[in-house]
């Protein structure tokens, strides 16, 4: 069988057996590099946020506004980390450290049983143990 063919088949055969398993299958919003599909629980669907538009849905700025607040140049890491405890190290460029925070968020338009998953984050750069500034791009700072 041709990979395309298998493919096809796969998807098909999801599609059968995940609502049989009572489960929604997320679609993927168009505009969302970072969207994914996944299955979600029948159960689980009322707990997921309910939206008249996609700008409602929180982005990764939006939804740590507070957390935010409290860093900033100069911030260390041992404050960083206390704020985003989750937050995975990524790399070191020469005196500088990156760090990766992960934000996901899951809505649906009204009442609708289609869910969308939107998956992003942000990046955080360190230099001698103070934070030189974050970005929700990789963008590096210089020097």
């Amino acid at each position: 069988m041709k990979p395309a063919h298998r493919t096809i088949l796969l998807l098909v055969l999801g599609a059968a057996v995940l609502p049989a398993a009572g489960c929604f299958v997320i679609s993927v919003q168009k505009g969302y590099d970072d969207a994914r599909p996944v299955a979600v629980p029948q159960g689980q669907l009322a707990g997921v946020r309910q939206v008249g538009s996609e700008d409602e849905v929180p982005r990764f700025r939006e939804a740590n506004a507070e957390r935010l607040a409290r860093l900033g140049p100069g911030a260390s890491a041992a404050e960083f980390k206390g704020e985003f405890p989750g937050a995975v190290f990524v790399e070191r460029r020469g005196e500088v450290d990156c760090y990766r925070v992960d934000h996901t968020e899951r809505y649906r338009y009204g009442n609708s049983s289609t869910v969308y998953e939107v998956r992003g984050g942000a990046w955080f750069f360190f230099r001698d143990g103070k934070m030189v500034k974050w970005s929700e791009r990789r963008e590096w700072p210089a020097g």
